[in-house]
């Protein structure tokens, strides 16, 4: 029987079955005989087999046997043996379909190499398609802001002003977003992700005050970005500090968010000047593609990254209070450098060179002299 298309149900077959068969579906419910599926290229064969014997009758050259596993391949086998039993009064369709659940286990799929490797490239190319489709139709840039910053609002519990609420977006909150005392260990479990926000632009264009809505004070600052720091979960394939990926500077953000969980701001900071010159700057106008890769947005919103960047404790808190030490160096006896120094374990050198008897500052190079 060479079938090139049709839908056959036989109550059994001689030898040489489904020979050079190239498309179609044929079920045989009963015995079969040698060299079954020889030269079979195309179509797909179920063959009723309680005896196991199928496999030495079947010529193996082209094909593959499988059981029925495929939820498709069930409803077609049963619904073309309930219309054979139809159409025919058969008492062997009958009987197969009275213990389904038995009778199925006992059914063998022949499917031709080929065919199926054609068919397995044909839904992939289709499923592409329909994602090329999709992703025609998002706006890239849109879909990136909505998981970044102002991807989940903040509560008035959270924080007094109304104006703080992003419209449009659920408040319900189930897990806690700010802990005194946050756990790493399973934190992208424990904590929901919240993020400072935006003041509205119109509002910011009328002073030089921060981008981000204040918080009420330093330690509501800190508890809340320990938190956040905590879900990050190190998950081993980072793609947010990878510049293909994520970060185009390459920051290091699973070590800085683990430094920043453990509330040592100095060592994140340095861990952040590694990679990145200007953090007060590019924390606040980055798009935060890190958080747009992170790998816990696959599942549910991603770790707030940006808004620790943009967010470090004041000065004094990381390094001490500054006081001014004065050192003056002369140039040619009538210029003069003065140095100030941040008395900390880390100095911060600030200066500049004075025509003497002018306040104007001006850079000068040439060897310097200790001014007595």
């Amino acid at each position: 029987m060479r079938n090139s298309g049709a839908a056959a149900v036989v109550e059994g077959i001689g030898d040489h079955g489904c020979e050079y068969m190239t498309g179609g579906v044929v079920v045989v419910l009963g015995p079969t005989g040698r060299n079954f599926a020889a030269g079979m290229s195309g179509g797909v064969a179920f063959v009723f087999d309680p005896l196991l014997e199928f496999p030495g009758k079947c010529n193996l050259e082209l094909v593959d046997l499988y059981p029925i596993e495929d939820e498709e391949d069930e409803d077609l086998l049963h619904s073309l043996i309930a219309e054979h039993g139809e159409r025919t009064g058969s008492t062997v369709a009958k009987a197969l379909l009275q213990d389904w659940f038995t009778t199925k286990k006992q059914f063998v799929k022949v499917f031709p190499r080929d065919y199926k490797r054609v068919l397995e490239s044909q839904k992939t190319a289709s499923a592409n398609e329909i994602e090329e489709e999709v992703l025609g139709e998002t706006d890239a840039f849109e879909k990136l802001k909505a998981i970044s910053s102002l991807a989940t609002p903040v509560t008035p519990a959270n924080n007094a002003s109304p104006k703080n609420v992003t419209k449009n977006l659920p408040l319900k909150k189930v897990r806690p977003t700010r802990s005194a005392a946050p756990t790493k260990l399973k934190g992208f479990v424990a904590y929901e992700r919240e993020t400072l926000g935006y003041r509205d632009a119109s509002e910011r264009l009328l002073d030089w005050k921060e981008v981000h809505f204040p918080c009420n004070d330093a330690a509501t600052t800190e508890t809340l970005l320990a938190t956040q720091s905590a879900r990050c979960m190190d998950c081993g394939t980072p793609f947010c500090h990878n510049t293909n990926t994520g970060c185009p500077l390459g920051n290091k953000i699973p070590e800085w968010n683990d430094l920043v969980n453990q509330n040592r701001w100095r060592d994140a900071l340095d861990r952040l000047h590694e990679t990145n010159n200007f953090p007060e700057f590019t924390g606040r106008v980055c798009p935060a593609p890190c958080e747009g890769s992170c790998v816990l947005g696959i599942i549910e919103n991603p770790v707030a990254i940006k808004v620790r960047i943009a967010r470090f404790p004041n000065p004094d808190t990381l390094f001490g209070p500054i006081t001014t030490t004065v050192y003056s160096y002369t140039l040619r006896k009538t210029e003069t450098f003065v140095f100030t120094k941040r008395a900390s374990s880390a100095p911060s050198w600030t200066g500049g060179s004075r025509r003497a008897g002018s306040s104007r500052p001006r850079p000068r190079t040439g060897r310097a002299r200790r001014s007595r």
